[in-house]
Parts: structure tokens; sequence; C-alpha cells
């Protein structure tokens, strides 16, 4: 039982930074994309 409490909390860690993730790393993303498309600023 303590292996499976153990692999849920790391999917669940996993899954929290994913979600968090996929927010965060949405404008993190987008701001070097706007810096790649414009490279004049």
């Amino acid at each position: 039982m303590t292996g499976s409490t153990f692999i849920d909390g790391i999917l669940g860690a996993i899954a929290t930074l994913f979600n968090a993730g996929s927010s965060a790393g949405s404008s993190l993303i987008s701001s070097p994309s706007a810096a790649i498309s414009n490279p004049s600023d």
C-alpha cells in the first residue's frame, strides 16, 4: 500500500505541475515566440 500511495503522490504532483505548467508554460512559450517572430524588438 505504501508503494501505491507513493506512486499516486508522484502522479498527482506531475498532474499538478502539468496543469500549472500548461497555463504558465503557454505565457513562457508565447513570449519567446513573439521575440522570434519580431526580432527587431
